[in-house]
């Protein structure tokens, strides 16, 4: 009798296979529908119109005939071949190779389990999804390529595969589940792509061959499950911080590459990794500030940009003004200047401000001003037009902007205090900004309008006194100072 195996019935199905095993009795309890016309293939007809490969019983197979290099057909009987189903193909010890046509999208759960004799696949070129034990302790296989269009592989659907030496996962796979290499025992190196977002448990569990293990490293992954067989680590050029999920605990890492948009690194990251002695990285770039800072050796693979003659590397500043100039904040005034110790004038932080926040300027070109010495086209016009439109900075009280004026350190308090703001970030202050400031003996010099952001900025790290206890409010600030606060701000995630 005809029956349409519904995905209700496959989820039972799927739910009655334990972890690793599976349930004889539930698959014993329902038949295959159809054999082929040919009489070498059982199938059943999916909902979608389209058919899966099935077998009868657990005990037996789908495939009624004896090639033992085997093609599985797009088309049975005029029905687009799309599921290869459950143990398919199970306790078969007869296939050494199987090639999926392109019409497969998924593997169901023990689909080849302990094919014994299988060395190879070629996959399905469409394929999304590998079910659980889909390879289970097929002792004989070597090797696996899969597309790049698989998104999903379940628990165990290579355990035990005894022979497999290694493995590259596609780079569209969002999850990888629990034991998927379990006693693995030749499993020598695995390499393991940022878009993996999931890692499951007793991942990598008895691997005793297992040499290398290369990790292209996703902020948002969670990596607890696989960190301490982690021994290569690349962080790509678009990611801009390295976080705590999983890189403070990777025993075995021995060899770190980071991207060039790397800004910060958490405190705790790469703290238990002893076999790490030196960092890959470019010059310029936080790595190498980071590398030195932490006494690892620094390894450049390229200059984000030629250094300025008068940074040098040992000034304080050295790391503020290439985070500036590698994000396109602040530019030297030529290829070998940066001018570090000239002051700041006050069109020109704003326009360092306009490029922190990205915004669209071209609309402010047609915009009036009333500050008789601000004029139109000049290469401040629009960033301080915008500025001002959102009340990031005013005037003086005669009237002018102050075009030409040096800023000072309180200027530039306000300014930061006022984008946070407009960033949408907090801008409490706990405990009141006299509190704050206690330590600072020159906190009277103050001015009242920069009070409350003089004391946000710095609760949040982004001033600092000269010396100790100094302020110095109205101090004109250098172009490193501006640099060094410019990336403060933007390290404490205020410029998100």
């Amino acid at each position: 009798m005809r029956r349409v195996l519904s995905f209700a019935l496959a989820a039972l199905l799927a739910a009655s296979v334990l972890l690793c095993g599976f349930n004889a009795s539930a698959i014993d309890q329902y038949d295959v529908d159809y054999t082929s016309s040919d009489g070498l293939w059982k199938y059943v007809r999916l909902l979608d119109g389209s058919i899966g490969i099935y077998a009868n019983t657990w005990e037996e197979n789908a495939y009624l005939g004896d090639e033992t290099e085997l093609t599985v057909p797009s088309e049975i009987d005029g029905n687009t071949v799309t599921q290869i189903g459950p143990f398919a193909f199970a306790n078969n010890d007869k296939i050494k190779s199987v090639t999926l046509p392109d019409s497969i999208t998924n593997i169901s759960f023990n689909a080849f389990y302990r094919c014994s004799s299988l060395e190879s696949v070629r996959f399905s070129e469409k394929l999304v999804s590998i079910s659980d034990n889909a390879f289970k302790e097929c002792s004989s296989l070597k090797e696996i390529s899969l597309p790049d269009s698989v998104e999903s592989i379940s628990s165990c659907a290579f355990y035990g595969c005894s022979s497999l030496e290694s493995f590259t996962a596609p780079k569209s796979v969002k999850s990888l589940s629990d034991s998927l290499f379990e006693n693995c025992v030749s499993l020598k190196s695995v390499v393991l792509y940022a878009e993996c977002l999931e890692y499951g448990t007793f991942f990598f569990d008895n691997c005793p061959s297992l040499e290398s293990v290369t990790l292209y490293y996703n902020p948002k992954a969670d990596y607890r499950h696989i960190c301490e067989y982690v021994t290569k680590l690349i962080v790509p050029d678009g990611v801009r911080e390295i976080g705590s999920n999983g890189v403070q605990n990777m025993p075995r890492l021995s060899s770190l590459t980071i991207g060039g948009k790397v800004e910060k690194i958490a405190d705790e990251a790469l703290k238990n990794s002893p076999e790490l002695k030196e960092i890959s990285g470019y010059s310029g770039s936080y790595a190498e500030s980071f590398s030195k800072k932490n006494g690892y050796g620094f390894v450049s693979m390229g200059s984000l940009f030629e250094p300025f003659g008068d940074v040098g590397s040992d000034a304080w500043y050295f790391e503020a003004v290439n985070y500036n100039v590698r994000n396109g904040f602040i530019n030297g005034y030529s290829a070998s200047r940066f001018g570090p110790s000239d002051y700041m004038q006050r069109q020109d932080f704003v326009c360092i401000i306009a490029r922190m926040s990205g915004a669209e300027l071209d609309g402010y070109s047609s915009y009036g001003t009333d500050f008789p010495d601000v004029r139109r086209g000049s290469y401040y016009y629009n960033a301080l037009m915008w500025a001002v439109d959102n009340k990031l900075i005013f005037g003086y009280q005669n009237g002018l902007f102050g075009v030409g004026d040096r800023i000072t350190r309180e200027q530039i308090c306000a300014i930061l205090y006022r984008y946070a703001a407009y960033m949408k970030k907090d801008t409490k202050v706990k405990g009141s900004p006299e509190y704050v400031l206690r330590e600072y003996t020159d906190l009277s010099r103050v001015s009242s309008f920069s009070l409350f952001p003089t004391a946000w900025c710095v609760q949040n790290g982004i001033v600092s006194g000269k010396g100790k206890y100094r302020l110095c409010p109205t101090d004109y600030a250098s172009r490193a100072e501006v640099a060094q606060m410019t990336a403060n701000l933007g390290r404490n995630s205020f410029t998100d």
